[in-house]
């Protein structure tokens, strides 16, 4: 019976590690890509102005806002996930990133 127990925790922990290295790479992923999206929606912003044109004639612009706004919404749903089941947001990489802020041009 010990050793049943014993299997079965080890694999609990196995699979336990395995989740916690996957939500952790993938808030690193999704913050990586929202940085580099709203780098280049910035971007194309200080472009569109140099150039006098408006943000809503350029598809490319809104493709990109779309594409930031999906991360903004991504990152904030897992951070208030994660606050809810009581789950650091350092465990998650997103701990030093604020939405509202970071994630706006």
């Amino acid at each position: 019976m010990k050793n049943i127990f014993r299997s079965f925790l080890h694999k609990k922990s196995l699979v336990d590690s395995k989740y916690k290295a996957y939500a952790s790479e993938l808030g690193e992923t999704f913050l990586e890509e929202a940085k580099e999206v709203i780098s280049e929606e910035k971007e194309m912003i200080k472009k569109l102005e140099e150039q006098k044109k408006s943000r809503n004639d350029s598809t490319e612009y809104q493709f990109l806002a779309g594409k930031s706004f999906a991360y903004y919404r991504i990152i904030s749903i897992m951070q208030q996930n994660a606050e809810a089941l009581d789950i650091p947001l350092e465990n998650i990489k997103l701990q030093n990133i604020n939405p509202d802020k970071d994630l706006v041009p």
